[in-house]
């Protein structure tokens, strides 16, 4: 534990890990206080009956600029997905991958039955396209679904294959969120993938909490009031700092500061996990189902992806809604149960429920903020992804803004 620390950050997400990595880096001391009993915020995991849950289906982007370069694959034991998805469309799965990695992907767009001719084209095109995205001009303020049809896919198109997929990603089926962040995720997604960590997404969260110096966390230790120059905790302790970082959700800030316009209501999901013996499908993909054939949006047999999320001989399959379903729990197993059971007939009947997770924040509200440094009051500053774009990109590149805020009030410190 550090005595009255030149920084005190509240919270351990992605976003206040890298904040107080950056800052120790630099010659700080830095003390985080979080309330949970673990680091990672929303990037965690639970072994339940050997199994690795992560909590929401979840992967790691390298393709990102900022927080790519956070996470080393080859120190998680990280492992690819297939790059591209399996589209559940017209009574089948069509095998949308990306063309400037297989060839042979671009014939298969352009045979599927989804959308016209022009859209099937542009959907092959669209990965490549996204390769160049952060060197074009910035977007107008627009909603992805509006990008979308600027770039020239018919609605129809866009219902047929990217609302589905993006819904997933965006939490949300109206694509109302904005361009910006969809030219954020999509190269990234396309880029250099997506992958798993062989131990779960809490490990990526682990691996930055092990650059931190030993004394840097105390965990369990709820945050009750913050002000200029000092935080106070639940059991009454007071800690002065020089600055103080909020690193915590939005839903969390109006017991911290007088912040209400941050508490937007987040987007919602269930993840439901299944165990079985065989999986339905070999290839380590995500699927998505364009159909609306049951209350899943996307699926992955995830230990087809990371063998060691589950034990030896057994599989694991994650399958996650957009929202949060008001169906009494047993109903919403019994929907999706029977949504796979279309798909793959009587197999699905070994399949044994595990655990649902219920999250109904998953992510932030959809929108970017202006500022991602804000001060409220003087010396706090604030971080995380709803301060930018809801991904892990938006939490890393608020952690290095407001690190660098802090280090600039450095030479005025008494």
């Amino acid at each position: 534990m550090i005595d009255n620390p030149d920084v005190a950050v509240v919270g351990a997400g992605i976003a206040g890990l890298h904040c107080a990595g950056l800052l120790s880096a630099a010659g700080l001391r830095v003390q985080i206080f979080e309330a949970a009993d673990r680091v990672g915020g929303r990037m965690t995991s639970d072994v339940v009956d050997g199994f690795t849950l992560d909590r929401g289906f979840q992967v790691l982007l390298p393709g990102y600029p900022t927080a790519g370069p956070l996470f080393s694959l080859g120190q998680l034991a990280a492992r690819p997905l297939t790059s591209g998805i399996l589209l559940r469309s017209k009574g089948r799965f069509h095998r949308l991958l990306d063309p400037t990695r297989r060839p042979a992907a671009l014939l298969d767009a352009l045979r599927a039955p989804l959308g016209s001719v022009r859209d099937r084209m542009m959907l092959g095109l669209l990965g490549f396209r996204g390769r160049y995205a952060h060197l074009a001009a910035s977007l107008p303020a627009e909603t992805t679904g509006d990008y979308l049809l600027r770039l020239g896919f018919s609605r129809a198109g866009v219902a047929a294959t990217l609302r589905p997929f993006l819904a997933g990603a965006f939490l949300e089926p109206a694509l109302e969120t904005p361009a910006s962040v969809f030219q954020l995720v999509f190269p990234a997604f396309s880029g250099k993938g997506a992958w798993l960590p062989a131990q779960g997404m809490r490990a990526a969260a682990t691996a930055l909490e092990a650059r931190l110096p030993g004394d840097s966390l105390r965990l369990e230790t709820a945050v009750a009031k913050v002000e200029e120059g000092a935080v106070t905790l639940a059991n009454g302790e007071r800690v002065g700092a020089r600055a103080i970082v909020l690193a915590v959700e939005p839903w969390a800030l109006a017991s911290l500061v007088n912040q209400p316009d941050l508490l937007r209501p987040g987007r919602g999901t269930r993840c439901l996990y299944f165990a079985t013996d065989r999986a339905p499908i070999e290839e380590p993909v995500l699927a998505v189902d364009a159909e609306q054939s049951g209350p899943i949006n996307h699926w992955c047999v995830v230990s087809q992806v990371c063998p060691s999320y589950a034990p030896s001989g057994a599989v694991l399959i994650s399958a996650s809604t957009v929202g949060v379903p008001a169906d009494h729990p047993d109903t919403l197993i019994r929907a999706t149960l029977d949504q796979f059971r279309r798909w793959f007939g009587a197999s699905v009947d070994r399949w044994h429920h595990l655990k649902t997770i219920v999250l109904p924040n998953a992510l932030p509200s959809q929108q970017t903020v202006a500022t991602v440094a804000n001060v409220v009051p003087s010396g706090v500053y604030l971080c995380g992804d709803h301060m930018h774009s809801p991904t892990q990109e938006g939490a890393a590149l608020t952690a290095a803004a407001v690190a660098a805020a802090v280090l600039a009030t450095r030479s005025r410190w008494n």
